[in-house]
């Protein structure tokens, strides 16, 4: 999945719960905006949710299982225009 959405892990993690289709048709829908907002926007409770939960737990596991010190949380950038037409 973050092959086929440029390395975007938000999208990744969308597309994991429901399904690479579905997030390409919530991109034509809702454009590029900042992710907080676009994860926001999910239709499905369950896939916002499971996005979510995977932001706030990815650096808690990181430091788990890496055991880095200081452990940075995940970038919000702006969802790309050329990730927004795939």
């Amino acid at each position: 999945m973050l092959n086929k959405f440029n390395g975007n892990h938000i999208l990744a993690t969308a597309a994991y719960n429901a399904g690479p289709t579905r997030v390409k048709r919530w991109l034509k829908r809702y454009g590029c905006q900042d992710q907080d907002i676009w994860i926001e926007l999910i239709p499905f409770n369950e896939t916002r949710q499971y996005v979510q939960r995977v932001l706030s737990y990815a650096p808690i596991l990181e430091f788990m299982m890496v055991g880095h010190k200081q452990v940075t949380p995940m970038r919000l950038d702006v969802i790309k225009k050329g990730t927004c037409h795939h």
